[in-house]
């Protein structure tokens, strides 16, 4: 692949085993300059595997990484200064015991930065979290969402070509959540860096990201896993299908052959309580076995044949409908929604 000019990072033949399983299998991705990228999907996907990979936490087993155009190489104390260009707030970042400012300007005491330009830097970063007035503070006498804001300004403070968040939202208040997001944000507007967000939060990636995508099983999938189907396709009459269940097929608008896997963003599946004439191929009855709140809109999981199926709909349309526990609905996928990989 020829790299674009505003390529930051592109990752090639990424390859990478844990007790003999392979827990990593990249054939390629790309981060562009100045966009914030959501990495999604469920404990255990490699999330944050793949972020101690481009970090130079863990090597690969194989595969190449390029960072600015220079290959980053795994060797002992190579590339410092490619690695200085990037910034990590872990899932459970650690602090120093000492101040907040202390903790604040450590990255940039390592990186040499003169005294008298800390402060103001350390300021900008604290104010950007909300935290103005805590420099002082005792860093162990925070609450866990103050902490968790101030390691966000840790890694602010640095102006890294590469900001990598790893599930900063989780577990911590609603208050400091919202000032995180909000930090995010305004990163995206002012499009000084590129930002990767690894978040088991679907609703957030989506709100906050230019472009999201998501890890099952080690592997890339190209939209955030809502629904996630597998099955052997098949083709009659020029119509291709993918038995997704025993008896149960969907329509696709694929060139693949043989067993693959398709999603389906929940916000593509239309529910009704009947049947109605349209341009959608597929039309599933299923059975209503759970609901759930995210952000302004509803969850509904329904059960197809087995198989459980999510969509997502407005508060109104749920009471409307008077969806309840145990509802038969119909479900209409487009078949131009389905994405087939």
């Amino acid at each position: 692949m020829m790299e674009k000019e505003n390529t930051l990072l592109l990752i090639q033949g990424l390859k990478k085993y844990y007790d003999g399983r392979l827990v990593l299998d990249i054939e390629e991705l790309v981060l562009e300059q100045g966009k914030v990228y959501s990495l999604a999907g469920p404990n255990g996907a490699g999330k944050t595997t793949l972020i101690r990979i481009i970090t130079g936490l863990a090597q690969p087993d194989s595969g190449s990484l390029f960072f600015l155009g220079q290959k980053i190489r795994y060797q002992a104390q190579s590339d410092p200064h490619l690695r200085r260009r990037m910034s990590l707030l872990s899932q459970n970042p650690l602090l120093f015991h000492t101040t907040v400012y202390n903790n604040v300007a450590f990255g940039l005491k390592a990186r040499g930065w003169a005294k008298e330009e800390l402060a103001e830097r350390v300021a900008r970063a604290l104010e950007a979290v909300g935290l103005s007035g805590f420099a002082k503070r005792k860093a162990w006498r925070l609450s866990g969402g103050e902490a968790q804001r101030v390691a966000l300004a840790r890694a602010l403070v640095i102006d890294a070509d590469l900001l990598i968040l790893d599930e900063p939202t989780a577990n911590i208040d609603q208050k400091s959540r919202k000032l995180i997001e909000n930090v995010v944000q305004k990163l995206r507007d002012a499009r000084k860096c590129a930002l990767l967000l690894a978040t088991h939060d679907f609703d957030q990636a989506r709100r906050l990201s230019d472009k999201t995508f998501s890890l099952y099983e080690g592997k890339l999938v190209p939209s955030i896993i809502d629904n996630l189907f597998e099955g052997p396709l098949r083709e009659s009459d020029g119509i291709k299908q993918m038995e997704i269940a025993p008896g149960l097929f969907l329509q696709v608008v694929t060139e693949k052959e043989g067993l693959a896997r398709a999603t389906l963003e929940a916000k593509d599946i239309i529910l009704s309580y009947q049947p109605f004439s349209s341009s959608a191929r597929n039309v599933l009855k299923g059975r209503v076995i759970r609901t759930s709140r995210q952000g302004p809109l509803v969850r509904v999981t329904s059960e197809v044949k087995g198989l459980e199926m999510d969509a997502l709909i407005t508060q109104k349309s749920l009471e409307e409908m008077k969806l309840n526990i145990g509802s038969e609905v119909y479900l209409i996928l487009k078949t131009s929604a389905i994405k087939v990989f």
